[in-house]
């Protein structure tokens, strides 16, 4: 486990650096595991990661991934933030 927002003791431009580094380092031979689910109305802005929208983020880091693991009810079925009338339109991570 190389990078993990709740165990490592970097933040900020410091936790994405190393992000950025891990993804060079092992880009296409590594596993996503995704915690959450995108919220994909008003341009994503209900959830940011890093000052960016968390559905920019996945993307990008999903896009050199070996595989993806939804990691959870949110993301693997929306869960709660999903239910009607899901106003953030709330997406499990495979839809998107």
């Amino acid at each position: 486990l190389d990078y993990d927002d709740t165990l490592m003791a970097a933040a900020g431009h410091q936790a994405e650096a190393i992000l950025e580094e891990i993804m060079k380092k092992y880009k296409g031979n590594y596993i996503l595991a995704v915690e959450g689910n995108p919220p994909l109305n008003q341009d994503g802005m209900s959830c940011i990661i890093g000052g960016k929208p968390f559905i920019d983020q996945l993307k990008h880091v999903a896009k050199d991934a070996k595989a993806i693991i939804s990691w959870g009810s949110c993301a693997s079925w929306g869960c709660v933030q999903a239910a009607k009338p899901n106003p953030t339109q709330a997406t499990p991570i495979h839809k998107v």
